[in-house]
């Protein structure tokens, strides 16, 4: 397919941002521009002063350009065409979270504020149908070709000595005298139920599939959340034994750099405890780290796309005119999001999750996050089977899986 030469007036408040969207545009569809410096040598054209100029919407730029996020917001909800430029780039870059003051106890953007829970459409990936509609309605490309959607499984080590307390709660609450015997046994020969790396190892390797963990350096309690509840020497320990480690930054005022020192490996990539973060704070945060890829961005509330968007992106920097330097991996699939928020039963959890993949095949990369506690079967009995259908079904499809080191060596326009 030929590449489109596109000619974007320079020293405009949409020159970048435009620029900067054909090239996401690019990133999921494998379709490229060619940028040239004269409107003559264009196949396509961006200047409001030209009556050939593909749209512009001036006002929604100068809007991201002023750092008016509220503007932005107003303008985008009230435009109904999802499928312009701008509204790409609104929903793929959270604009929507920009300074928002709707926000939980814990320091989370509410998933209830959101387009996609106000549009019902949290599950379906809004900008990759935006953009092939765009490139159709305005480019004449037809017929781009389908990718199979690829998938990231991983696991948050937030605790591994909570079994004894809540897996004994749970066995004492249920009447299981006998589950409650085997922790205690378990507790005193030192033996925790939820140090079982090894377990969900031999499970992915059974079903020869990648998976990665994320696992916190520091144990002070912050902002009403829990840290870890392991040492930096346990934490050495166990994670020798697994393949692909990340940082999972804590809650605590430390910098993500900070703790990246503290690592007993080496990483580049990172998601944050409790999913607690803030716009465009965040992105700042982890521009200042070195960090090459961020896999935060989910809600806990809902399974789906907090960006409407399938795909790894640079988020847009507007203060500097480009994107940032480390790609964010969106989450989609949370196993505590089915348990703990939305109270889906335990027996119907997986085929929850595989009715979204597939309905989200294409040209997509869905991370799913299973934590090591839910592969035991006390407190959280039957998950681990759930989980283990999903991995029949990527291996049953041939789903091609990646792990951290793999999602490092995306190259993003």
């Amino acid at each position: 397919m030929p590449k489109l030469k596109i000619f974007i007036a320079p020293a405009q408040a949409y020159s970048q941002p435009i620029r900067y969207t054909l090239g996401l545009m690019s990133n999921s569809t494998g379709f490229t521009f060619g940028f040239v410096d004269a409107a003559s040598e264009a196949d396509f054209i961006y200047d409001h002063h030209r009556p050939e100029s593909l749209p512009v919407e001036f006002d929604y730029w100068q809007a991201i350009a002023d750092l008016n996020w509220q503007k932005a917001r107003e303008m985008f909800l009230s435009n109904a065409d999802l499928n312009s430029l701008s509204a790409i780039f609104h929903l793929s870059n959270c604009i929507q979270e920009y300074d928002s003051t709707y926000i939980d106890p814990y320091g989370r953007y509410q998933y209830m504020a959101s387009w996609q829970c106000k549009t019902s459409n949290i599950e379906s990936n809004v900008v990759q149908a935006g953009i092939f509609s765009y490139l159709e309605r305005f480019m004449h490309v037809k017929g781009v070709n389908d990718t199979p959607s690829k998938i990231f499984l991983s696991h948050d080590i937030d605790t591994i000595h909570g079994a004894f307390l809540q897996d004994g709660f749970a066995a004492l609450k249920s009447g299981r005298i006998d589950l409650l015997a085997a922790l205690v046994y378990q507790f005193l020969a030192g033996k925790a139920d939820w140090i079982n790396m090894d377990v969900i190892n031999k499970m992915h390797d059974d079903y020869g599939i990648k998976h990665s963990y994320f696992w916190i350096v520091n144990q002070i309690r912050a902002h009403e959340i829990k840290n870890a509840d392991y040492s930096l020497a346990e934490l050495k320990k166990h994670s020798s034994t697994c393949h692909s480690n990340g940082l999972h930054k804590s809650s605590s005022f430390s910098t993500h750099k900070e703790e990246l020192a503290m690592l007993p490996f080496n990483s580049h990539s990172n998601r944050n405890h409790f999913l607690r973060f803030v716009l465009p704070i965040h992105w700042e945060e982890l521009a200042a780290s070195g960090l090459k890829v961020d896999c935060s961005l989910g809600f806990a509330e809902h399974f789906g796309f907090r960006n409407s968007y399938g795909f790894p992106f640079r988020p847009y920097d507007p203060k500097r005119k480009t994107a940032y330097p480390f790609i964010e991996v969106p989450l989609q699939v949370m196993d505590s999001t089915f348990r703990n928020y939305m109270q889906i039963p335990t027996h119907e959890t997986a085929d929850t999750i595989i009715r979204f993949l597939e309905k989200n095949s294409n040209h997509c990369i869905l991370s799913i996050l299973w934590h090591n506690t839910f592969f035991t079967n006390v407190k959280y009995k039957g998950y681990r089977a759930e989980y283990a259908k999903i991995l029949a079904y990527l291996m049953e499809k041939k789903l091609e899986t990646l792990d951290l080191y793999d999602l490092e060596r995306i190259e993003l326009q």
